[in-house]
């Protein structure tokens, strides 16, 4: 089925996402669904000929009544935001990268950009760790040299970490009382296994949960702006990240004004437990 916004012609489109028309047509009822651009093919897909594309409700994702009230409905984060976050990270080469729902695997694709030791998924839906696995199966192909990505069916919180270091990334997929076990379930490992952990939060909901836990201090706080030929693939141009690292371990921040107060909005197609 197509969705609302591919029923538009281009010049429209271009017309309905200038700043000052989409500030006021969402606010109208029905019309200001048309702004839900998860749905439209994102260029990464057209690019690499994957498919990252999409929206997936909670009860898509998991049978598990209990599982549906602890996590968020999937959607891909905007590849220029998660790639400008990863910039913001200190030399990544001896560290393995972590997406905790991971869905069709976009955040993965965009660190395989970059010199992980490996990049792992994990998820709660089957049909999107399928897809996941098909997409890194196009990119092990088109790019034989990046890291190697592999994905995993599981919770996240059940998950066992990577032992030595480890790079976290979360597109605000969990609700508080998740993240607050997730936060707990790292502690652990942090106790144990984990040498050093960075956190990337994109869309960082709950992010009074990590501030709160003594296992970890502010890294960078900030707001990234999408590039121009994503805007309109996502509900807004640009998103807050922050990033945490572990005390374990503790490099310190060179980010200035790391620890700024953050707002984020939540649009009410992915506001799940709000």
């Amino acid at each position: 089925m197509r969705s609302r916004t591919t029923l538009l012609g281009p010049g429209l489109l271009r017309m309905i996402y200038q700043p000052a028309i989409k500030r006021h047509l969402s606010r109208v009822p029905l019309i200001r669904r048309v702004y839900n651009g998860w749905l439209r093919t994102h260029p990464i897909d057209r690019h690499l000929k994957v498919d990252t594309s999409g929206y997936m409700e909670v009860d898509q994702i998991t049978a598990s009544e209990q599982l549906r009230k602890l996590v968020i409905p999937y959607a891909g984060s905007s590849p220029s935001v998660v790639r400008k976050a990863l910039t913001m990270l200190p030399p990544v080469d001896d560290y393995q990268f972590l997406d905790l729902g991971c869905g069709k695997g976009r955040a993965m694709i965009v660190a395989s950009e970059r010199p992980f030791l490996g990049i792992t998924g994990v998820d709660l839906s089957r049909d999107l760790l399928d897809i996941a696995q098909r997409n890194i199966e196009v990119i092990a192909t088109t790019f034989p040299a990046r890291p190697a990505m592999r994905v995993h069916k599981a919770n996240a919180v059940e998950f066992s970490m990577p032992p030595g270091k480890v790079v976290l990334f979360n597109y605000h997929a969990f609700g508080k009382e998740l993240m607050t076990t997730l936060t707990q379930h790292l502690e652990a490992c942090l106790a144990t296994t984990t040498e050093h952990l960075l956190f990337v939060y994109y869309n960082p909901v709950y992010a009074e949960v990590l501030d709160a836990s003594p296992a970890f201090t502010r890294w960078y706080a900030g707001t990234l702006k999408c590039d121009r030929e994503e805007i309109g693939f996502a509900p807004d141009d640009d998103d807050t990240v922050v990033i945490w690292e572990s005390v374990r371990n503790r490099i310190g921040t060179p980010h200035a004004d790391a620890e700024r107060p953050v707002v984020t909005l939540q649009p009410a197609w992915r506001a799940g437990l709000g």
